[in-house]
């Protein structure tokens, strides 16, 4: 019998807005980032967006991912 066991990382993301960035370029930008330094990342949920509009202005990605434990 096979079983896994996971654990989970909260995860922020964010990036300056501009013309061809949306939220979505956000959540990407934080599972790649993820994926540098955690294995095995097969799940995540996004917790929270956010768009500011001060200076400078941008989109924020609160996250969590799952990824698998090492035996």
């Amino acid at each position: 019998m096979s079983m896994s066991v996971a654990k989970v990382s909260d995860l922020v993301s964010e990036l300056t807005k501009t013309a061809t960035l949306c939220l979505d370029d956000a959540m990407k930008k934080g599972i790649a980032e993820g994926n540098k330094t955690l294995r095995d990342v097969r799940v995540w949920w996004i917790k929270e967006e956010r768009v500011s509009q001060g200076s400078p202005s941008g989109y924020q990605v609160n996250m969590m991912l799952g990824f698998v434990i090492d035996d």
